[in-house]
């Protein structure tokens, strides 16, 4: 089954951006579905993630937050497996 990867950011947010295009270039061959969450649609999401976002999630866990894409750990969770 193809890894799910979660983007939670917000429109004109130049981190969320970047953060997208690596896991779009990281992930590219390897069938993973990358869904992209607008935390503007959602008051809770808004209020717990805007000052940590772009928030990744990889198979539902968490792997990323605080401001900037954490490459190293998406790197490390595709070698661990969680990307199949």
């Amino acid at each position: 089954m193809p890894a799910h990867i979660k983007i939670y950011g917000r429109p004109d947010c130049h981190l969320c951006d970047e953060a997208e295009q690596r896991i779009a270039d990281e992930a590219g061959g390897s069938g993973a579905q990358i869904e992209v969450v607008n935390i503007e649609h959602d008051d809770e999401l808004h209020k717990e993630l805007l000052e940590l976002i772009p928030v990744i999630e990889l198979n539902g866990e968490r792997i990323s937050k605080l401001i900037e894409f954490r490459g190293d750990r998406f790197l490390e969770a595709l070698r661990e497996g969680l990307i199949n």
